[in-house]
């Protein structure tokens, strides 16, 4: 790292080297100290700027006024100040890093906006004059809610001012903000849904109706006109043919067995389009409560919908909506 000057004890030793290496001769000093340094002529205010930052400094930002002036020995040996001097304002200390979330941990990972809510001007919100030229801007961040404060203390700022950036962490009404902002959480949960509802095409078939061996599936009749007695008929044919294969030699189908079975099929077929109709009706009210901001009644419907579905498989369709509004629910109550 390149130093822009060098410390000498006095003038007159810093003279010594200077000649040596063409630079010249200050004295750099603050309202606490001074030191003498030779430096570039053209780079004094960078040399300034190093010797304020190597120093010790309160917590967070201050700016630092920090004078400098030629110097030379006059034919007398006493020292002169030269012709060259001035001052720089370093500004010294570090304001506070944002919070960790899942953005990340520099201000810049954040999308900082204005929303109405943080009060001030409609046409400026989060914008607030403390009188003179100091301003102080409040933010928030559209993905994780996270709050910042800059105040800015423009030209008629106290000796040592500089800006600063504050944060808060996120509360719920900042979390209920952001889940609305595009592409957030909201946004993602109707998407399931959306995709949800073009993948829907029912539920589930998962029971075997009377003998496993027999593999009689409720599914096969789902479409079945049960006042229609020549299909109910035919239902029942097709069930005997079935149970016939797996019999015995010696044993007759029982007709009493294939009523029940005939029966628990159409029970069967009837309470699936029934919890069929139910999860589709629940999973579009968690939608609309969704979309009008009831996050909580959101996530019971879409619970109601997954566990109707549920029970007739493993990966309900419903299930991923549901837990896109599990996400919504989860980051407001964080």
């Amino acid at each position: 790292m390149e130093k822009y000057y060098t410390e000498y004890s006095s003038v007159l030793d810093a003279l010594g080297a200077a000649a040596q290496d063409g630079r010249r001769v200050y004295r750099i000093w603050d309202d606490g100290c001074s030191i003498t340094i030779t430096a570039d002529e053209t780079e004094i205010r960078e040399a300034c700027q190093e010797w304020c930052e190597g120093g010790t400094w309160p917590d967070g930002p201050v700016v630092i006024d920090v004078r400098y002036q030629s110097m030379y020995l006059d034919h007398d040996g006493e020292e002169c100040e030269g012709d060259d001097a001035g001052s720089v304002d370093v500004e010294v200390g570090e304001n506070d890093a944002p919070p960790e979330t899942a953005c990340g941990t520099e201000d810049d990972d954040h999308d900082w906006q204005s929303p109405g809510f943080l009060g001030g001007c409609s046409e400026n919100p989060g914008v607030w004059s403390n009188g003179g030229t100091t301003m102080t801007f409040e933010t928030v961040c559209a993905a994780c809610g996270i709050y910042r404060t800059e105040i800015a203390y423009g030209s008629q700022r106290n000796p040592g001012q500089a800006d600063t950036v504050t944060y808060e962490d996120a509360d719920e009404r900042s979390r209920r903000w952001a889940v609305t902002q595009d592409g957030g959480l909201v946004d993602a949960a109707i998407a399931a849904y959306e995709s949800a509802s073009g993948e829907w095409e029912g539920l589930n078939w998962t029971q075997w109706i009377g003998d496993p061996d027999a593999q009689i599936s409720a599914e096969s009749y789902a479409d079945t006109d049960w006042t229609d007695t020549d299909a109910v008929a035919d239902v029942r044919a097709d069930v005997r043919r079935k149970l016939a294969a797996i019999a015995t030699e010696d044993e007759d189908v029982n007709d009493d067995d294939l009523g029940d079975i005939v029966t628990a099929i159409r029970e069967y077929v009837e309470q699936v389009a029934a919890d069929a109709e139910e999860a589709e009706r629940e999973a579009a009210e968690a939608y609309d409560h969704l979309r009008a901001g009831r996050y909580a009644k959101a996530l019971e419907c879409a619970e109601r919908a997954s566990s109707l579905e549920h029970e007739y498989g493993d990966d309900p369709t419903w299930g991923r909506f549901l837990a896109a509004v599990e996400a919504v629910v989860e980051f407001i109550a964080e």
